[in-house]
């Protein structure tokens, strides 16, 4: 391997770098190029000026030059010499040429076309130092991709750890979630169920303007028929998402004190009150509503099919199941029930 570059104003006469195999006067050592101490320079005029080079030191042949000497500016041989802490090699312009030929399989004759016993010498030194070199460049490349697939290996186990666990963790939090999710709903229903035990929806009443649905209820009730039914304890229309028809009023919703209050009321009601069409239902959850509606479409489209035929045929809806009334007058549920 060759000696450390110095970048210094030049080798000092009598220093141990002066005084190794690197072809130099022990006296008066001399740029390899210019064979001179110092540099000198021609400026704008002409004249030959001394110029402050650094001195740099070839990797291959161990000859000492001035940077200038092998066009290189100060600038370059100060950052050349900080590379070679990183094993970055620098060759003169001798010695490149030689290395290039030498890596191309090119070998060198002399004039004569027989082989040169000094130059071939001179060749075999310098291509065991390229190999030397080669074999360090190698080495350092295989220690750099070894480190590289070394980091690249904990990168991968490192990612996958992250990503297991990531995964671990939004399950766990979507299991959470639905959990949390299913209690709310169940709370929700429980909830709405206990708040609607006590209620039942009116049919039929005709809106009245300047009269609430509570006075309106209260006003029904005072017949005979409802004497021993507690009163309610409050009233309100519900709202429609279309406008309000006359011919067709909107239901009341009404609260009774207990259970036992709004099943009388809703007995009373449909036993008295059918012949003017105004009949009581109890306050059912949407889903139940929707799958009562698909019921009485379903008996609509049964009645319908019938309508060509002579036969009349009652359906009621109990249980959340259609019954057919038969010929002896015994209601009987349909034994295929349309799923709602």
């Amino acid at each position: 391997m060759a000696g450390d570059r110095n970048t210094q104003s030049q080798p000092q006469p009598g220093s141990q770098q002066s005084q190794n195999d690197k072809n130099k006067d022990s006296t008066n050592p001399e740029c390899k190029t210019c064979n001179n101490v110092d540099c000198y320079v021609t400026n704008t005029r002409g004249l030959s000026q001394k110029f402050g080079a650094k001195w740099i030191q070839c990797d291959f042949c161990d000859d000492w030059f001035h940077g200038t000497c092998q066009s290189l500016t100060n600038s370059d041989v100060a950052t050349l010499d900080k590379m070679d802490e990183k094993n970055v090699k620098w060759f003169c312009n001798t010695c490149l040429p030689v290395i290039e030929a030498s890596l191309q399989g090119r070998g060198r004759v002399n004039n004569n076309g027989e082989d040169s016993l000094a130059l071939h010498s001179t060749h075999s030194r310098k291509l065991n130092k390229i190999e030397d070199i080669m074999q360090q460049i190698n080495a350092k490349i295989g220690a750099t991709n070894t480190a590289l697939e070394e980091r690249m290996t904990k990168l991968e186990k490192s990612y996958a750890d992250a990503a297991k666990s990531n995964t671990e963790n939004l399950k766990k939090g979507m299991e959470i979630s639905d959990s949390a999710r299913n209690l709310l709903k169940k709370s929700i229903e429980q909830r709405e169920t206990e708040n609607r035990k006590n209620n039942a929806v009116l049919y039929g009443i005709n809106e009245q303007e300047g009269k609430s649905a509570l006075e309106m209820i209260k006003d029904l009730m005072t017949s005979d028929t409802f004497h021993a039914t507690p009163k309610p304890l409050r009233a309100i229309r519900l709202q429609t998402s279309g406008p309000v028809d006359k011919n067709k009023p909107r239901p009341i919703k009404i609260e009774f004190p207990d259970e036992y209050s709004k099943w009388e009321f809703l007995k009373r009601t449909n036993a008295t009150l059918r012949g003017r069409k105004i009949y009581c239902k109890l306050d059912e959850c949407k889903e139940i509503r929707d799958q009562q509606y698909a019921l009485r479409q379903e008996i609509k489209r049964m009645k319908g099919e019938n309508s060509d035929t002579d036969q009349e045929t009652d359906y009621r809806i109990r249980n959340m199941r259609i019954q057919t009334k038969s010929p002896s007058g015994e209601w009987r549920y349909m034994t295929k029930q349309t799923s709602v």
